[in-house]
């Protein structure tokens, strides 16, 4: 919108452009260790309490 008003997009410095990528990565690599973390868990309790 700012683009079509012929307005500069606001600057961000580039260290805040580098924490918010290191962020989201942070992020997306806690996801999947609590994905992987709960699937051997699982795994985990069905080898100990096997179905009769």
């Amino acid at each position: 919108m700012r683009e079509e008003q012929g307005l500069d997009p606001l600057y961000a410095p580039d260290w805040v452009a580098a924490s918010t990528y290191a962020g989201l990565w942070m992020f997306v690599l806690t996801v999947i260790a609590l994905a992987v973390t709960g699937s051997v868990a699982l795994v985990q309790r069905r080898r100990r309490h096997p179905k009769a």
